[in-house]
């Protein structure tokens, strides 16, 4: 299957990734205009990693389950964007410092785990 062909499958899959990003850009652009304390390129930096450790997972379940339903992933990308993005707001104490950093590195394990996952196990024929 091309690539042309998986994005035209996946349209609303993408538009709902888009949202979720303009979510990640106003929530971001918000905390740093109104939290001064917060460095505001680790806010971008983290957002960014978020935003694009889903791009690559919807990519992947995208190429190797295209006909899996999709809409869950972005859903799941809203719902920790939104988490992250109160972590983040939560950051400006010392004892909350690293907390937005931890969460990004358990995501990335998480969904290396789910990539794993639906790599190595078989499918099952239908």
């Amino acid at each position: 299957m091309s690539l042309r062909s998986l994005i035209q499958a996946r349209r609303q899959e993408y538009r709902l990734l888009l949202y979720v990003g303009a979510v990640l850009a106003v929530g971001g652009w918000l905390l740093v205009v109104n939290v001064p304390s917060l460095d505001p390129v680790r806010t971008v930096r983290e957002l960014a990693l978020l935003f694009g450790i889903y791009a690559l997972a919807s990519l992947f379940l995208s190429a190797r389950l295209p006909t899996a339903d999709q809409i869950l992933l972005p859903v799941v990308a809203l719902l920790t964007a939104i988490g992250l993005l109160s972590i983040r707001r939560l950051s400006t104490t010392a004892l909350y410092a690293a907390s937005a950093d931890r969460q990004i590195i358990w995501l990335a394990a998480g969904i290396g785990v789910w990539m794993a996952t639906i790599t190595l196990m078989p499918r099952l024929a239908t």
